[in-house]
């Protein structure tokens, strides 16, 4: 079973729309899904994907394998591989990065290090991909509510799930 997280859920109700646990299986091994590659794949070639073991580097080299054979025989296409810096995202630090720290603060949450060792590596994981890039602070701030983290402002406080 694929995890979602209840800040995806509304993006999630296309199925185009790549859930982090798939995003950073596929950070780990190196691979980048386009939404439409993850739209053409059936249901059952999702669950495997997100059923894969990566607990080995066969296991991950495997998982490449047959991620890039589904989606090739499915779009027509080559998976696009990841440089090195992404996959390291895959595996966050030990610490909240400082651009997660400044862009929770911009938002009101207070993000320390004893709130960051609480949480678990997807919820690490996905708010540093939250953080990174062109991500709304909408989606940030859900997902910083969501995971308990102190704070918030009161006018983002009446967005629902």
């Amino acid at each position: 079973m694929i995890r979602r997280f209840k800040f995806e859920e509304a993006e999630n109700e296309a199925p185009a729309c790549v859930p982090m646990s798939i995003k950073r299986l596929l950070d780990r091994i190196g691979l980048k899904i386009s939404r439409a590659q993850w739209g053409d794949l059936t249901r059952a070639d999702r669950e495997a994907i997100g059923a894969l073991p990566l607990d080995s580097e066969p296991a991950i080299t495997a998982a490449r394998s047959f991620i890039g054979e589904i989606v090739l025989r499915t779009s027509g296409a080559v998976a696009a591989e990841l440089p090195i810096e992404q996959r390291r995202l895959a595996d966050p630090p030990a610490k909240p990065p400082e651009q997660l720290i400044e862009r929770a603060a911009e938002l009101g949450f207070q993000l320390g290090d004893a709130q960051w060792k609480r949480l678990g590596p997807e919820e690490r994981y996905a708010l540093t991909k939250l953080a990174t890039g062109a991500k709304s602070d909408r989606k940030l701030t859900k997902a910083l509510r969501e995971f308990g983290v102190a704070g918030g402002r009161s006018s983002l406080a009446t967005d629902s799930y």
